[in-house]
């Protein structure tokens, strides 16, 4: 989410809901439900006992035409056959949270039978979609169809629960595989007690803002106008501000830029966000490391941390330049999982500490592959199985400490001056939150010294230096 600027604040203010001094406009993780129609039921079952005045009391209120014939013992003999087409339905409420959501990673739009979220916010990376099959106002869950399309879970099904709390609607996506509509309906309800700290499968529920204006244009017609222009002027301005990493950080005062690798010259073109913008963990939280994240988008769950980061940039540019014979990286205990094996429908799962692949029946995805590999890959396997040591840095290459834990950055720019080298690093880190470039002393660079660097919050020693293979 990008910072907001004081001219748009009062408007902007009108569409959000307050949050914590710490918390920006966020949005959801939910899935939003198609509506259900009850059909209005004809019983008829008609049994009358007639008395001497004939008082039928057939409780059937439809069009039917009654052809009573009774006997002298008042034997009502009912022949009326209920064919009646009356198709009229008693419509099911439009779902709670009917509108457009947002939050730090992403823009949610919630229809009666579409669910979307946009990751980034526009222009977005990804594009999640739900389609919703049923869903409960009062007990506040929503259920539906993941799309075949999805990063994660693709074709299964997906519940989300909801809950206000002082006035402010937290989600969690409570169920995301579920094999049935019936088994994700039926799934346990997330813990609501506490949704700012926990309860969401070992996390917090999800802070979530209405971006909705109808009910501020309906008093004020002309107010739309005016929001249109603001919202039009906002985007210009944060459009001026797009920048990629060689733009923003020019190198040290009368130094020289190094000649970057492919892989190098390709990470000098990444967007940053907005200055100012806040770096967040993967569930919203706002972190205090001196930095400004890159446009990258991150995975569900706590996994794309620092190691699977670096990894996350290097399958993006293998496959923007079209290499994918080379997307096939390693897990902890040495066994490769390539990604031609996942999207030829594999799924790698653990059997006594090793990797082995299953078939399935399911249409695997590149966030789906992703997630498989910063499961079972760290520092550990960076270092030993797709890196070598490097005698000098560039552009491109990586510094990794592997343990448990460790650390590992990436090398955006390497200037030198003399005898003397700095470095433009980027880093993941734990909790898995923004990838973002971390400022160090010399307009954002960090010198490169005999015993390596030292860091924010690590010192990276020389034979940390490492290169792709």
């Amino acid at each position: 989410m990008q910072r907001k600027s004081l001219f748009l604040a009062p408007f902007l203010a009108l569409a959000c809901t307050a949050a914590e001094e710490e918390e920006e406009c966020g949005g959801p993780k939910v899935h939003l439900v198609d509506g259900n129609c009850i059909p209005i039921g004809d019983s008829d079952a008609d049994t009358d006992t007639d008395t001497d005045s004939d008082t039928d009391t057939d409780s059937d209120s439809d069009s039917d035409t009654d052809t009573d014939t009774d006997t002298d013992s008042d034997t009502d003999t009912d022949t009326d056959t209920d064919t009646d087409t009356d198709t009229d339905t008693d419509p099911q409420e439009d779902i709670a949270l009917l509108g457009e959501w947002s939050s730090t990673y992403f823009t949610t739009t919630i229809s009666n039978s579409r669910w979307e979220e946009f990751w980034p916010p526009p222009p977005a990376e990804q594009h999640y979609s739900w389609d919703l099959s049923t869903y409960n106002n009062t007990e506040q869950w929503a259920v539906g169809k993941n799309a075949p399309d999805n990063g994660w879970g693709p074709n299964l099904w997906s519940k989300i629960d909801w809950v206000w709390d002082n006035g402010q609607l937290y989600t969690c996506l409570t169920v995301y595989d579920a094999a049935s509509e019936a088994e994700a309906i039926a799934a346990a309800r997330s813990d609501d007690s506490k949704p700012k700290t926990d309860g969401c499968r070992g996390m917090r529920w999800i802070l979530c803002s209405s971006t909705r204006f109808e009910r501020i244009w309906e008093p004020v017609p002309h107010m739309r106008v005016w929001l249109t222009m603001l919202t039009a002027l906002f985007l210009i301005a944060h459009t001026a501000q797009a920048e990629s990493v060689v733009e923003a950080y020019p190198p040290p005062e009368r130094s020289i830029q190094v000649a970057p690798s492919t892989f190098g010259a390709w990470l000098q073109t990444r967007q940053l966000r907005a200055p100012g913008t806040p770096i967040r963990t993967h569930d919203g939280r706002r972190v205090h490391h001196n930095g400004r994240p890159l446009e990258m988008g991150i995975v569900r769950g706590d996994l794309q941390q620092c190691a699977d980061s670096a990894i996350r940039l290097r399958a993006e540019w293998l496959r923007s330049v079209d290499r994918m014979s080379e997307l096939d990286f390693h897990a902890t205990s040495g066994d490769p999982l390539p990604w031609a094996r996942y999207r030829d429908g594999e799924k790698p799962v653990v059997v006594d500490n090793h990797i082995e692949w299953r078939n399935t029946d399911r249409t695997q995805s590149w966030e789906g592959w992703l997630q498989a590999v910063f499961t079972w890959a760290g520092t550990r396997s960076l270092a030993a199985y797709e890196t070598v040591a490097a005698p000098t840095p560039r552009p491109g290459d990586l510094l990794v400490q592997p343990g448990s834990p460790g650390h590992a950055v990436v090398i955006f720019n390497v200037a030198t001056r003399g005898d003397r080298t700095w470095l433009l690093v980027g880093e993941g880190f734990m909790p898995a939150q923004d990838f973002h470039i971390e400022h160090g002393p010399v307009g954002g660079w960090f010198e490169w010294g005999k015993t390596g660097t030292q860091l924010s919050h690590w010192h990276m020693k020389k034979e940390s230096l490492r290169r792709w293979k």
